[in-house]
């Protein structure tokens, strides 16, 4: 295993070896760029372009071509390579992807971790880290991009969506049971929270108080037609 991973490295660092490799720190709004040659030497000065049509289709590059050779092909001899944190970095990658750009994706942990190695401090800023993707990239520590077909790609966001949605949903649900665990446990002794009528009751009444001061007759042909 040691052996392969070591292989695969390697092969990784000969593929990016050579090639000029733009780091980009994704975000909301903002995604931060730093530049480093095939040497692996800064070129010029960090920048951002907006997240949106505007920054991916002029002003990134237009802050390119400030710094890099007007001769560079960017398609040939530049790397992109793009740390895939959340979901911030899906709209560029699949955009510079599609457009014929080799993306490499780095991980989030590995930034994480090369901070202190730089500059012996943790700390957190976009500048720094646009530069330690950068880097990262050009050690190897990356993974290609590739994309599947739409199809396969949109059942994989939906399960991956239904999946989240799924647990969040779960994390609510034990919420309230705890919730209801604390303040009136004598509920959960008569009713499952599961049920309907326990959901029924609970969005209308949720303290013991509240359950003091209903009208008994009302609710129950409310409960009758439910339960």
């Amino acid at each position: 295993m040691m052996n392969k991973h070591k292989h695969s490295l390697i092969e990784k660092r000969q593929f990016i070896q050579g090639k000029i490799i733009i780091g980009i720190d994704p975000a909301k709004d903002k995604h931060q760029v730093r530049i480093i040659d095939a040497n692996s030497i800064p070129v010029g000065k960090s920048f951002s372009f907006r997240n949106d049509y505007n920054g991916f289709n002029k002003l990134l590059w237009r802050k390119l071509d400030q710094y890099l050779d007007r001769e560079v092909d960017y398609r040939k001899e530049v790397v992109f390579a793009v740390e895939s944190a959340c979901d911030l970095w899906q709209p560029l990658v699949h955009y510079l992807y599609t457009n014929g750009y080799l993306v490499v994706r780095v991980s989030p942990l590995s930034t994480y971790h090369a901070r202190v190695l730089n500059v012996n401090d943790f700390s957190k800023t976009d500048p720094k880290d646009a530069l330690i993707i950068a880097t990262n990239a050009s050690n190897g520590s990356f993974v290609l991009h590739n994309e599947d077909d739409p199809c396969i790609r949109s059942l994989r966001t939906l399960s991956i969506t239904s999946d989240k949605l799924r647990k969040d949903m779960v994390k609510n649900k034990n919420r309230i049971v705890s919730f209801i665990k604390r303040y009136f446990p004598e509920f959960i002794k008569v009713l499952n929270p599961e049920t309907l009528t326990a959901r029924y009751l609970l969005k209308r009444y949720f303290l013991p108080q509240h359950f003091l001061n209903l009208d008994v007759e009302l609710e129950a042909g409310a409960i009758i037609r439910i339960s």
